[in-house]
């Protein structure tokens, strides 16, 4: 039986992801969150953000030992992996430590520029692979890391740092998480709702929105509305949400985009079902409006903003 076809696209597409929403990230982060504890491990968020490069370095090394290893008979690299895991308890110790030394080096000024230069050597990497070599696979030490598996293709390793990654992402304790609001045509509900969101926020939070079809305008009778709750949204223009928005938000929230929305892993996704009000009167444009800001206080009180 045939091995699927690895699609190297969505590949080229986690990695790019990935390096888009680090510089995201860090111009996120205020003067006071570096130093603070990160959430389930020992690292403050400076450390486990270079962690988070770390696995795209570490993955550079993994694909020289899988070409190496994968062409040796199977009971090699079994014999490696048992031999790793046996390690386990002084690989963690290592991994520690080493991550803040390294985090000393490769601070809050180079990291981002670290990030940059691992992704483009990867990206290189994954162009000139042969699909052969993609299928080619070892044995790894599964005590080492949730996301090694017994056997890993090429192509698996490829996809790990990005696992890696978006586990370490949640783990952050940065002080401004960041939403995005979406709908068809961005003339409406999502407008309404990032009105509300800037406003409740009080800078606390980062709020985007977008649609699919983007109208003309925003609806007159949804500015009115907002402006009875002293929002101005005059200035707002629709527009069209690109992946750069998607890969960098915390929440996506999506109200009646259907197929058309966006989906990256990772991510947390509401669906809000709402009442389109395109075309409506300012009266039955104002119970959406008020059930969008309620939707917003719940939102951003989940977020603790």
């Amino acid at each position: 039986m045939a091995e699927p076809i690895v699609d190297r696209g969505a590949l080229a597409g986690d990695l790019e992801r990935a390096r888009t929403d680090f510089h995201k990230l860090l111009t996120a982060v205020g003067d006071e969150d570096w130093i603070k504890p990160t959430s389930g491990t020992r690292w403050t968020n400076e450390q486990l953000l270079f962690h988070m490069v770390f696995g795209y370095m570490v993955a550079k090394r993994l694909l020289i030992l899988v070409r190496l290893l994968g062409r040796l008979p199977d009971r090699v690299s079994r014999s490696y992996a048992r031999t790793l895991n046996a390690a386990t308890t002084p690989f963690h110790a290592i991994n520690y430590y080493g991550t803040c030394m390294a985090a000393t080096v490769y601070s809050r000024k180079h990291m981002g520029a670290k990030m940059d230069r691992v992704i483009a050597s990867l990206q290189r990497s994954l162009v000139r692979e042969h699909d052969a070599a993609l299928r080619r696979r070892m044995h790894f030490p599964i005590r080492w890391d949730p996301y090694f598996r017994d056997s890993m293709t090429l192509a698996d390793v490829y996809r790990y740092p990005g696992q890696h990654y978006d586990h370490h992402r949640r783990q952050l304790t940065l002080a401004k998480p960041t939403v995005l609001f979406l709908c068809t045509h961005n003339a409406g509900r999502s407008q309404m709702a990032l009105g509300f969101f800037n406003a409740l926020a009080g800078g606390r939070a980062v709020g985007y929105s977008g649609g699919s079809d983007p109208a003309d305008r925003v609806n007159p009778a949804v500015v009115a509305a907002m402006a009875e709750k002293g929002i101005d949204i005059t200035a707002e223009q629709p527009k069209r949400w690109t992946d750069e928005m998607v890969q960098s938000a915390d929440v996506v929230v999506t109200m009646g985009c259907g197929d058309t929305c966006p989906v990256i892993p990772g991510r947390r996704y509401e669906d809000w079902v709402l009442p389109d009000p395109a075309g409506q009167p300012l009266e039955a444009v104002r119970p959406v409006r008020d059930e969008i800001e309620t939707r917003v206080r719940h939102l951003l009180a989940e977020l603790g903003v």
